[in-house]
């Protein structure tokens, strides 16, 4: 074989091993001229472009660039036709529009000091780019998250800290150096719950999730509540390598959680416990004195005549007055002591721990010597009483271990039954009081009753004139006909009534009836008759009260003369600008006014100045001792002489024997009312007694 021959074959099998490293090659391998023209491309250029060889050779490689890519590249291809290698990346579009990331190295191929050719090796990074990208956008995301967010190293001891974002260098106050190298226990303090500390630890030994609320500390010292989100972060084979921790300051939300169950729990006015607080420490505190064999104490304090001192005075100088009372309860108990505001000017005490139960007389009295002492508010000067119940709860009772709360309840009773014996008093619970509950309870029910099963009655009392001796006037009063127990007594139902607000239907129903009888009565009558009608506190200060009146007199044709109606000076309790008003305009509507009871109320000589009333009825308590009294007889003449120079006809109540009616008469009484001259009557008995008086002689008295 010639030596030419020889170099030929050695040149066929150099270019067959380029042809089949180029065509075989994994990277992308191309070449362009020195326009920039592709002059071949190998298999995996052509699967990168989805396409074929023949889709490439002779076109641009621009044409396969972004515009926005372009005018980069082409300078680093004048660079390559000038004898330069150059690495750079780039983006590149497959014939189908889709975007590649690549990475190129052009070579200048030089035949005898000259650039020939430019050949390229691109290789598809967009995996690593989009990596790249995807590390970089969560770095940033974890950044500038609001959470802080921790990683710690699970394969060195103690679990060193590796990263802190700006959250949590803010959140603790400690900057990057400080935290990193260090575990994030120097997080914790005094303050942090060992419990939870102790599951935090459990969890990380064991390599699982966990979620705690820890409160922390800042480096200046100040604590905050932490909620804190640990996991592990595991390798291919499941490793732990990392732990991550994810932490959100939620101090605010605790502080709220805080002030809800704290306004939950306790009043607002005065910062005592609530109702609610009071009946779980009486629950755990019953539960304390039946296992340690000790009795427990319940005191119900309820102000007396807190009310009309908190309307005449305002609510403000109210609110202040139940905050001293508040204060000076407090400070004559002892620190195991509950003190609670239970409703409006009610307070409860418990007692749980007394050495002796009859201790609680003395904290009892403590507390009435406290209270009697004058509070001043602002510029008021105001004098308080209190009426104090107590109640004893025994450890061998079951009824302190089945319904503590029952203690409350005792202690109101017994709280009431001191209000009934003259208040700024103490009362102990007895079961005797639980039965005189128990019968107001069923004579409540039965009431409601008779006022649906026409159990109700009126019965008049006839009113004389002091000269002739005749009727000109009659007393309507309700009596209560009950079907098993017979006659009761208004003084029995009349209160309860009033407690209960049943007295205004039986207000309504009375003045119905009483304008119902006069009417028909004085029908057949020359000298026409009036009816009077008491009237409670609670039904004259009804908004409707003047209107039902005016309905009344229309109803039944009713002069308004006929219509008498008797209050109380209690009236001017409730609103005395209201109450004055509707005296003045039943005064306009011609309906008389008197005044029932009078000379038992602490200032019924500075009423009469203001009340337009027509009549004043002299309290039977005068009258009883009138004969025997020289006192209560220069009082009844001394209110007689007061209303005849204040031109006001007077009545004396509870008239009962001729020495009586002889002493009023002297005096110028001018009506007279009482059993001497007629008890209260059914109507059809009336009728037969202002029969018997027209037959009868003047200035005698008709017959019982």
């Amino acid at each position: 074989m010639s030596k030419a021959e020889d170099t030929r074959l050695q040149l066929l099998e150099q270019q067959s091993r380029y042809e089949s490293l180029f065509t075989h090659h994994p990277d992308h391998v191309f070449s362009l001229d020195l326009k920039g023209y592709v002059t071949s491309a190998n298999k995996s250029l052509c699967e990168m472009l989805n396409c074929n060889e023949s889709d490439i050779v002779g076109h641009h490689f621009t044409e396969f660039m972004l515009d926005d890519d372009k005018a980069e590249v082409i300078g680093y291809f004048e660079r390559a036709i000038h004898g330069e290698r150059l690495r750079y990346q780039t983006r590149a579009l497959d014939l189908q529009g889709n975007l590649r990331h690549i990475e190129i190295i052009n070579l200048p191929l030089t035949v005898e000091g000259k650039v020939i050719e430019v050949f390229g090796i691109s290789k598809d990074i967009s995996h690593d780019v989009f990596n790249e990208e995807e590390m970089r956008v969560l770095k940033r995301s974890v950044d500038s998250s609001a959470n802080g967010i921790i990683i710690a190293d699970a394969k060195q001891p103690d679990h060193p800290l590796t990263y802190v974002n700006p959250a949590f260098l803010k959140m603790t106050g400690y900057s990057e150096s400080e935290v990193l190298g260090r575990n994030c226990r120097f997080l914790q303090g005094e303050g942090s719950d060992p419990e939870v500390v102790s599951k935090l630890r459990t969890a990380i030994s064991q390599g699982s999730d966990v979620n705690v609320v820890i409160r922390n500390y800042r480096k200046d010292g100040t604590p905050f509540w932490n909620d804190l989100y640990i996991s592990p972060v595991r390798d291919n084979s499941g490793e732990i390598t990392h732990f991550i921790g994810v932490q959100q300051d939620i101090s605010r939300r605790i502080e709220a959680e805080n002030r809800l169950d704290y306004q939950s729990t306790h009043d607002v006015l005065t910062g005592l416990p609530n109702r609610s607080l009071f009946e779980e420490r009486l629950s755990h505190d019953a539960e304390l004195a039946i296992r340690n064999h000790r009795s427990l104490v319940v005191l119900y304090v309820d102000l007396d005549e807190f009310k009309p001192i908190n309307d005449s005075l305002g609510h403000i100088v109210g609110d202040k007055i139940l905050q001293h009372v508040a204060e000076r309860i407090s400070d004559v108990i002892e620190p195991g002591d509950t003190l609670a505001r239970y409703n409006g000017d009610e307070f409860l005490l418990l007692l749980p721990s007394l050495m002796h139960v009859d201790d609680a007389q003395v904290v009892a009295e403590r507390i009435l010597t406290t209270l009697s002492q004058p509070f001043s508010i602002d510029s008021e000067t105001v004098y308080l009483t209190a009426s104090i119940g107590i109640a004893e709860g025994e450890f061998s009772n079951p009824i302190l271990a089945r319904e503590p709360h029952m203690l409350i309840r005792q202690a109101d009773m017994a709280m009431y039954q001191a209000k009934k014996g003259g208040r700024n008093t103490v009362h102990w619970y007895s079961s005797e009081i639980t039965e005189q509950m128990n019968e107001r309870v069923i004579l409540r029910r039965e009431l409601e009753g008779a006022l649906q099963q026409d159990d109700l009655q009126l019965h008049f009392q006839p009113i004389v004139d002091s000269k002739t001796g005749r009727t000109v006037s009659v007393e309507a009063l309700v009596r209560w006909i009950h079907p098993k127990r017979g006659m009761i007594s208004p003084a029995v139902f009349i209160p309860l009534a009033e407690q209960t607000g049943q007295i205004i239907a039986i207000g309504d129903w009375v003045l119905r009836e009483a304008c119902t009888t006069i009417a028909k009565l004085n029908q057949t009558r020359e000298e026409p008759l009036t009816v009077a009608v008491n009237i409670s506190p609670l039904q004259f200060t009804r908004s409707n009260f003047l209107c039902n009146i005016e309905k009344l007199l229309q109803e039944f044709s009713l002069e308004p003369s006929m219509l008498e109606i008797e209050v109380t000076e209690g009236v001017l309790f409730h609103d005395e600008e209201i109450a004055i008003d509707t005296l003045h305009s039943l005064q306009n509507m011609g309906i008389r006014v008197s005044i029932d009871d009078f000379g038992t109320g602490y200032s019924s000589l500075s009423y009469l100045r203001l009340l337009p009333v027509h009549k004043l009825k002299i309290d039977r308590s005068f009258i009883h001792e009138v004969t025997e009294s020289e006192r209560d007889c220069a009082i009844v003449g001394g209110i007689i002489d007061l209303a005849h120079h204040l031109s006001l006809v007077t009545v004396a109540e509870g008239i009962e024997t001729a020495e009586q009616e002889a002493i009023l008469k002297q005096q110028g009484c001018t009506l007279l009312q009482g059993y001497y001259f007629a008890r209260p009557m059914p109507l059809a008995d009336l009728n037969e007694f202002l029969r018997h008086e027209l037959n009868a002689p003047l200035d005698n008295p008709a017959p019982n």
